[in-house]
């Protein structure tokens, strides 16, 4: 997605028909979400709120709302009817969804939450003017202690949990992983040896095992719906002043293939990307 003046970082999502994109922008001085008809670029409102994420099967979309953006609702996309469920008490008053990120798991059954301290260096994006006020720092920087918020939507009421990853995964771009109904994937971006890894959620716990290494300028972006490929921004040291949009794929430990898919970048920027 190029970067455009009525958007902000806060996330986007392709619906899996893929028939609707939705984008987070202003509107009436709200952090909102709407809705983009592929076909027609019409644009709907669709509810205050950012990091959208479309289920598996396309019925429902999550995104993070309420005033301090601790708060993940459940839309049914076909009836507009929304479940909320308020998870301050799991993430802290220091911590919020803005830049943070939502994700489903495989089975469509599971969202997963990861909290952000408002102002964290290498957050996953930037919040719109104002969000200073609604975000501060909290226990989520803690270097070895990046812990996600996973809420179970079997059964009749959605309960939430908090779990922490192991290692130091710092703050990772999250993606559920279709091909596995309680894995999702991370991506340490912007240090040293930046690395994606495949974590496994149970009752006992979070597991992680690393499957590759980014280059050093890579900024991870989305993974493929199966795990086995990587959209990532990398800043080129020919001429490209703005990052280009290269994708590899996942194999034997390392990233084959890798080539880009987007280099024309002297009239936009990217801001985002997704499958």
């Amino acid at each position: 997605m190029a970067r455009g003046g009525s958007l902000t970082d806060n996330g986007f999502a392709l619906a899996p028909d893929p028939r609707s994109v939705y984008v987070v922008g202003p509107v009436k001085g709200q952090i909102s979400i709407e809705r983009i008809s592929v076909a027609t670029g019409q644009r709907s409102f669709i509810a205050d709120g950012a990091q959208p994420a479309v289920s598996p099967d396309g019925s429902y979309l999550a995104y993070a709302t309420g005033r301090l953006f601790t708060k993940v609702a459940i839309r049914d996309v076909r009836t507009g009817t929304t479940r909320v469920v308020n998870l301050g008490s799991l993430i802290g008053s220091g911590s919020g969804l803005l830049t943070g990120q939502v994700a489903w798991l495989g089975d469509g059954t599971q969202v997963v939450a990861m909290p952000v301290p408002f102002g964290t260096t290498g957050a996953a994006r930037t919040p719109s003017p104002g969000a200073a006020a609604r975000n501060s720092c909290s226990q989520q920087s803690t270097p070895g202690r990046l812990f996600l918020v996973v809420i179970d939507l079997a059964g009749g009421r959605p309960r939430a949990r908090r779990v922490f990853v192991p290692g130091t995964w710092g703050l990772p771009l999250i993606s559920g992983d279709l091909a596995a109904p309680s894995t999702l994937l991370l991506a340490r971006s912007l240090v040293s040896q930046p690395g994606i890894g495949a974590a496994a959620i149970t009752a006992a716990g979070v597991t992680v095992q690393r499957l590759a290494s980014l280059p050093p300028d890579a900024l991870a972006e989305a993974f493929a719906p199966g795990g086995d490929r990587i959209l990532y921004l990398r800043v080129s040291r020919r001429g490209h002043a703005r990052p280009a949009l290269w994708v590899a794929t996942i194999s034997a430990g390392r990233l084959s293939g890798a080539h880009p898919l987007f280099t024309d970048n002297s009239k936009l920027a990217f801001n985002g990307a997704a499958w």
